[in-house]
């Protein structure tokens, strides 16, 4: 399918999300040649089982994240911005791609959103706030590289209020395993919340819920 909507059954309705393409058709057309493209791949255009189960947990939480400031990472086509701002959320959006905070911002108005996120471009080594600015960040499927957990870890770090929590949605990817001993041993309390397995292409696909706390807090 090139374009189109995507759907997900989340909070008791149906959420539509508008897209550019599909990745199949938006990666015959990336540039291999060039090192810095990494980073770009479009994989915000598909929606994938972690970001479905991530929504459908925040929608569980509906009322522990009303009022709150909280920040989606990499927020893509913003499924999980958008429960959580239906929800009562102060939500910001944050992706280093323009081309996924445009469609987010689409799906919003697509949406009807009464109270819409904000969507803040943004380098998740860089990442353009205040400290202690979130009582809730939350991410799906963000950790797949193992070169991201130093950037993340000193995220979460910097942006969390006191008390705060993070989520992380994992879909059971081997290189993932290893980074929820790595953030017990810089400090954190590390739970898994959920775990429930969502259909993909017809096969089902693992995706756990894991909550974040610095100890002492």
């Amino acid at each position: 399918m090139s374009g189109g909507v995507l759907c997900a059954q989340v909070a008791g309705r149906r959420w539509e999300l508008l897209r550019p393409a599909d990745l199949e058709s938006l990666w015959a057309d990336f540039p291999e040649d060039d090192p810095a493209a990494e980073d770009h791949i479009p994989y915000w255009v598909e929606l994938w089982p972690a970001a479905v189960g991530l929504a459908r947990f925040v929608a569980c939480e509906g009322v522990a994240v009303q009022g709150l400031r909280c920040l989606d990472v990499g927020c893509g086509l913003g499924l999980s911005s958008l429960v959580a701002a239906q929800c009562g959320a102060q939500v910001v959006g944050m992706d280093l791609i323009h081309g996924a905070l445009a469609f987010a911002r689409r799906n919003a108005v697509h949406n009807a959103v009464a109270v819409a996120p904000s969507w803040v471009a943004g380098d998740w080594n860089r990442p353009p706030f205040r400290p202690a600015s979130f009582a809730r960040i939350w991410g799906a499927d963000i950790l797949y590289e193992t070169r991201f957990f130093p950037a993340l870890e000193g995220l979460f770090r910097r942006l969390l209020a006191p008390g705060g929590r993070v989520w992380l949605s994992d879909p059971d990817r081997a290189v993932s395993r290893p980074v929820w001993d790595r953030f017990r041993s810089c400090g954190w309390r590390v739970i898994c919340r959920q775990e429930a397995e969502l259909p993909w292409y017809g096969k089902p696909s693992l995706v756990r819920i894991w909550e974040l706390q610095l100890k002492g807090e």
